[in-house]
């Protein structure tokens, strides 16, 4: 995961800084897209969102970030599961982005210890929606996994 989280703040880096804003934003949406998937979401899953965009954003004030999760919990909650991957698309650019904004949101998968059917059934659309492949998809989970 640290690999993962190198190669998206190096991106973040030379992003003007509307661009990274929506980076970071497409990221938080993704991984809490994930972290509900199951129904609840955990304090673990939190966490792991909150310290993933920590390490990307340079943030140090929690506030920053318990904003921006705040924000995109009431779109998410407006607009559903597949009007949030529709903009989330449109918020990275490439396949990179994509697929880091996906090894972020299986390592909140992963994070409560569990990785149950409807987080994987939650991968599969992301990753569909990403363009990504279903072996793509499978890789970038599986290197999640043993990263997390």
């Amino acid at each position: 995961m640290v690999d993962v989280l190198q190669s998206l703040r190096a991106s973040l880096a030379t992003a003007p800084p509307a661009k990274r804003f929506e980076l970071l934003d497409a990221v938080a949406a993704t991984c809490l897209l994930m972290a509900r998937a199951d129904g609840q979401v955990q304090a673990e899953e939190l966490a792991r969102i909150r310290a993933t965009l920590s390490q990307l954003d340079d943030a140090r004030e929690v506030s920053r970030i318990e904003a921006r999760l705040n924000s995109v919990w009431k779109e998410l909650a407006a607009q559903g599961v597949d009007a949030m991957l529709a903009e989330i698309v449109k918020q990275l650019p490439d396949t990179m982005a994509r697929s880091l904004a996906l090894q972020c949101a299986a390592g909140v998968a992963f994070a409560d210890g569990h990785y149950d059917f409807e987080e994987e059934v939650l991968i599969g659309r992301i990753g569909a929606a990403f363009g990504l492949g279903e072996e793509e998809t499978r890789r970038l989970v599986v290197m999640s996994a043993d990263g997390s």
